[in-house]
């Protein structure tokens, strides 16, 4: 669903996997809206012949952990904090609703969403969750 926008600004989409795939307790339907928000997000911001990064890991415990990163400006210091809050944006077309809605989604499931900036730059939102077997 996202080709479209990756060829037009000649993004290039990234997949990694560290470890072997868990079976992840999560609504499928859920999990694909979560992504798609936090990819498009990525796509938006990145810029003209950036990439975007899709990774799944295992994280602490039983636990794994999913990063959508990308390669634009970041997120300044100042507005962090109100990045999942409801109708705040940073995009002139935007809304306010698509990290307020991934993070409602993500809690509802009881998984944790949270935001870095990456150390050469550019934003990496992630989710964790507990596998199938935890």
């Amino acid at each position: 669903m996202l080709e479209p926008d990756l060829d037009q600004r000649r993004v290039q989409f990234a997949w990694r996997m560290e470890d072997p795939p868990a079976l992840l307790r999560a609504d499928p339907e859920l999990l694909r809206q979560i992504l798609f928000n936090l990819l498009q997000n990525a796509v938006a911001f990145s810029p003209e012949e950036g990439e975007v990064t899709l990774s799944a890991r295992r994280a602490a415990g039983d636990g794994w952990r999913i990063d959508v990163a990308d390669s634009g400006p970041g997120v300044p210091q100042d507005r962090r904090e109100r990045l999942f809050a409801p109708y705040f944006t940073t995009r002139p077309e935007g809304t306010g609703l698509g990290l307020a809605t991934v993070k409602r989604l993500a809690e509802a499931q009881g998984w944790r969403i949270g935001f870095s900036a990456r150390p050469q730059g550019g934003a990496c939102f992630s989710i964790e969750g507990v596998d199938e077997a935890g």
